[in-house]
């Protein structure tokens, strides 16, 4: 007899939204798409209501049944696309441009590109980004280096200089910038082990042979060895042990004594 297995998985979380127009339209379109569909008109006013932040909470407070009235007073407080347009120029506006050798805020740059003209494309005004004031002002948060490296893209390819170039171009320097920055192989400087080998004649002779260096949190003090280079008894030998054992190599007794 077959067992069908039942799969369990975490429901989705509803969406949010606390007042950032950026978030505004995504915040619409999933909480229409999860909650609408499946629920009553009063139902969805109420769990709307508790997905709302204090203040866009405040715009639909009293409304009980109307639900047109709630989506139009929250689109005119945060869904115009001027404001938003507007919003994201002004985040591009206040990126410090990028100075020699800042290459992990190149990565940054690139991401605030991007989700500005998903932004844009998603309230339909890619238009907004997507021109010769915009342009030139991401252009100029990019270091000397970066700009030519542009410059001379677009000029090989023979393309225009526009958003979807750029980004696509922005992208593949991000990702060569990372992979060139990726720490493969750390090597250091090789730390020299001193082994000291004791003749019969009582004189310690000093050899070094190089070991790789450990980490920091490895390291230990240098390691010194006394052993002799000539067959020495066990039974002869034990008690030279036992006397030096703990000792400094100054105060050592030699192996043989005259």
């Amino acid at each position: 007899m077959s067992s069908q297995m039942i799969l369990k998985h975490e429901k989705p979380k509803l969406p949010t939204f606390y007042g950032d127009v950026r978030k505004y339209f995504i915040f619409r379109e999933d909480f229409k798409h999860a909650v609408e569909n499946r629920c009553s008109v009063r139902d969805t006013i109420a769990i709307l209501r508790s997905c709302l932040g204090p203040e866009p909470a405040k715009l639909i407070e009293g409304i009980s049944s109307d639900l047109k009235a709630a989506w139009r007073y929250l689109d005119q407080n945060y869904g115009d696309p001027r404001v938003i347009s507007d919003t994201v120029t002004a985040d591009l506006e206040r990126f410090k441009p990028i100075q020699p050798g800042e290459d992990h805020r190149f990565c940054d740059l690139v991401n605030l590109v991007r989700r500005s003209f998903n932004i844009l494309k998603e309230v339909k005004r890619p238009q907004d980004i997507d021109n010769t004031h915009v342009i030139p002002l991401i252009e100029r948060k990019m270091t000397q280096d970066d700009l030519k490296v542009w410059a001379r893209h677009i000029n090989i390819q023979k393309l225009e200089p526009s958003m979807s170039n750029l980004l696509l171009w922005m992208e593949d320097e991000m990702t060569a910038q990372l992979r060139s920055g990726a720490v493969i192989r750390k090597t250091g400087a090789s730390s020299r082990l001193s082994v000291h080998m004791v003749g019969s004649n009582g004189q310690v002779n000093a050899k070094e042979s190089s070991i790789p260096e450990k980490p920091d949190d490895q390291k230990s003090k240098p390691l010194t060895c006394y052993v002799s280079i000539m067959w020495i008894g066990v039974l002869d030998f034990l008690p030279w042990c036992q006397v030096n054992y703990g000792r400094s190599s100054k105060n050592k007794e030699p192996v043989f004594h005259a």
